[in-house]
């Protein structure tokens, strides 16, 4: 399972942009009846708020394929070339895969073949979630920061050609139940200190 780079990031395609507010980064939440989903229990849709507010404020990582950028990009260098991170069970592209976005329509073209994998799996950030939406124990809530850097951040977030990926859920990481979830009056003393005038 992963995340289709270009469909997320939407890199240099006329006429479609990413979201630029909280209310516009949402999921599908409903059935086909209208009906909130089974699995939307009260814990899930808070969770995507934190996530959405804070992509939102990380204006979606833009730094990540920008050539020259306030903050160094992990995957793009100063010439604009993106440089394949390699397989989920390797440390480097061992093609040495590499697209130039910036050079040419062509070069952007070629991102629809990159996605986002991630060394802990989504699939287990999802089980992970569902399950403890339904049942969540007293006093804890999901720890937003945590799944914000296994979803968005180095190093559990690797640019992959799709060419260069390895499929399999077999030996790849799960989410850690320890950080997954927090306690909710240390998560709202984490967040007054994040935001102290909030």
């Amino acid at each position: 399972m992963s995340l289709n780079f270009h469909r997320w990031y939407r890199v240099g395609v006329p006429g479609i942009s990413r979201p630029k507010s909280h209310a516009e980064c949402s999921l599908q939440t409903r059935n086909g009846s209208g009906e909130e989903a089974a699995w939307m229990t009260p814990p899930i849709p808070s969770l995507f708020s934190e996530l959405a507010a804070a992509l939102v404020n990380a204006e979606f990582h833009r730094s990540y394929v920008q050539m020259i950028g306030t903050v160094p990009s992990p995957f793009c260098d100063k010439n604009g070339r993106i440089k394949c991170s390699g397989a989920w069970n390797k440390k480097a592209c061992l093609r040495q895969a590499q697209v130039s976005p910036y050079r040419n329509w062509v070069q952007r073209c070629e991102l629809t073949n990159w996605n986002f994998e991630h060394v802990t799996t989504l699939k287990s950030m999802i089980d992970f979630i569902v399950e403890k939406g339904k049942n969540m124990p007293d006093g804890k809530k999901f720890s937003w920061s945590y799944f914000y850097k296994m979803l968005f951040m180095r190093p559990n977030v690797k640019l992959v050609e799709r060419s260069c990926n390895v499929g399999g859920e077999v030996g790849r990481k799960t989410v850690d139940p320890a950080q997954g979830l927090i306690d909710v009056d240390v998560q709202e003393q984490l967040d007054a200190f994040a935001h102290p005038h909030a």
